[in-house]
């Protein structure tokens, strides 16, 4: 009940400040809000928000269709690049497998793995 009672009195005395505020504003200033509106058409503001909203739209439609596509090569690369370090992982281990380096097929096997790499790192570029 106390803290309403002091809102209260805070209200009634802000106010009364506000209306003595006023008042003297009033008498000893010239200070004065003007009762009718203007309205004015400035052709360079016009100018300027066909500026802004026409680069609005292009930035929303081309910047952002290529940084989409840049994003998709980027997630193709990485995904490129995952792929072969599974594809690299299985047969450097299957190699080490078998202890036997001197084949054909561990040749073979490096060769793809480089041509492999190569092609990606090709696309990369």
């Amino acid at each position: 009940m106390l803290k309403n009672i002091k809102l209260i009195l805070c209200f009634i005395f802000g106010v009364l400040i506000g209306v003595c505020l006023n008042l003297l504003i009033k008498k000893y200033t010239t200070l004065y809000i003007q009762s009718d509106v203007s309205f004015e058409i400035n052709p360079l503001e016009i100018f300027s928000i066909l500026i802004n909203s026409f680069l609005a739209i292009y930035i929303t439609r081309n910047l952002s269709k290529k940084n989409d596509l840049e994003k998709s090569e980027k997630e193709l690369i990485i995904s490129y690049i995952k792929e072969f370090q599974i594809e690299y992982s299985f047969k450097i281990n299957k190699l080490l497998e078998s202890e036997n380096f001197e084949t054909p097929t561990t040749n073979s096997c490096f060769k793809t793995l480089r041509s492999k790499i190569n092609s990606i790192l090709s696309i990369a570029e």
